[in-house]
């Protein structure tokens, strides 16, 4: 059905999981977003209970194109200052907010829980690679198939940095992104990468990172 089209079969969640999910949705579906709304926390009866648009100071989707400028596309702060401030409803201010906590958590989630599990498995891989060693599995794949050099993963990696940074910088900037904007990513990649995947293979469940990245580049750019 759509649900499952969308979020995926339930048969490959953990329990823990599932339960997890519905406590969290009936907490604020049904209690934190209804209380806040009608105490009207940043003006939330202007606004439609749910929705993902954006909204000005009156209640009216907001329009961009006020505060921008035609030609490089960079904020007009004076025109912004004139218009009006940017407004969420109740229910997208909140999945914002929790987006941001979910990273949090999701860092301090496994740095408590799983550190421990990965310093071990680190430990052992690299000892692995220096005996030239590995488990039964590991050992007949070695002797059947030629392992890939590392140095093609590598200079697959540096290839597609060097394109992606003159894909920035070339073409009349027209990407509008400067070239630390893709050393910045790969940054924040290898940041989350390990954290996110532990959580989704543990729970199926995978933490965006869009609001950060929005965050980082609105702030910086």
């Amino acid at each position: 059905n759509t649900v499952a089209g969308f979020l995926g079969s339930p048969m490959a969640y953990p329990g823990f999981a599932i339960i997890n999910i519905l406590a969290g949705f009936v907490l604020f579906i049904y209690v934190v977003i209804p209380v806040s709304y009608w105490s009207n926390i940043y003006d939330a009866k202007k606004f439609p209970l749910i929705s993902s648009h954006t909204f000005d100071s009156t209640g009216t989707t907001y329009n961009v194109s006020r505060i921008l400028n035609d030609a490089t596309f960079d904020i007009d702060m004076d025109a912004y200052n004139n218009y009006s401030k940017l407004y969420l409803s109740i229910t997208f201010a909140f999945d914002y907010g929790l987006s941001f906590a979910t990273l949090t958590a999701t860092i301090s989630h496994v740095f408590l829980f799983h550190g421990k599990t990965i310093n071990q498995m680190w430990r052992k891989t690299t000892a692995a690679l220096k005996e030239q060693a590995g488990d039964v599995h590991t050992r007949i794949m070695k002797r059947n198939y030629e392992q890939v050099p590392e140095w093609w993963f590598v200079s697959i990696l540096f290839l597609m940095t060097i394109m992606a940074l003159l894909c920035c910088e070339g073409f009349g900037k027209q990407l509008q992104l400067p070239w630390w904007g893709v050393l910045l990513s790969l940054t924040i990649a290898l940041v989350f990468t390990l954290p996110i995947g532990v959580i989704q293979a543990t729970t199926n469940q995978q933490a965006g990172l869009n609001v950060i990245t929005e965050l980082i580049i609105g702030y910086l750019y």
